[in-house]
């Protein structure tokens, strides 16, 4: 064999490994696009499709009652499931509403993070388990001068 040839059957080779899979790039688009969405339908058809919110108490959201405008806060969802796929945390009053999600593999429904709030807002955990999405909301409410209630 030429070395060449063999130069360039390995290249070949290395550059066919750096293009990226068929279904990255459409989840990457995905996110990209539920990242822009302007409402929580929009959110939700880009993330879920056609389905339908379950309300559940087996969803657990910690939030503060109350934070400071502009500042982030953490944020922890979990669930009693063990075979999750996504999990996804809108804020209903956020521009964008969609403030983080993450896709698992048949994993515990676990998910620690700190995101940011616009304005007094409820924020929606969203679980897919199972083929099924489910949804649980508290509200939290921002204060444009900090933690007091006298700043007017």
């Amino acid at each position: 064999m030429k070395r060449r040839t063999l130069l360039k059957g390995t290249t070949a080779v290395l550059a066919g490994l750096a293009l990226p899979w068929p279904g990255s790039v459409t989840a990457a688009q995905q996110a990209t696009d539920a990242f822009a969405a302007r409402t929580e339908a929009e959110v939700l058809g880009i993330l879920f499709g056609q389905a339908t919110a379950i309300p559940s108490e087996r969803i657990v959201i910690e939030l503060p009652v109350q934070a400071k405008q502009g500042e982030s806060v953490a944020c922890r969802v979990s669930c009693d499931w063990y075979a999750v796929d996504i999990i996804a945390i809108v804020s209903r009053e956020n521009r964008h509403p969609l403030n983080t999600f993450v896709r698992l593999y048949d994993a515990a429904a676990y998910y620690n993070t700190r995101i940011r709030l616009d304005e007094t807002s409820t924020v929606t955990a969203y679980v897919k388990s199972g083929g099924k999405l489910y949804a649980a909301s508290t509200n939290i409410k921002i204060n444009p001068g900090g933690y007091g209630m006298h700043n007017k």
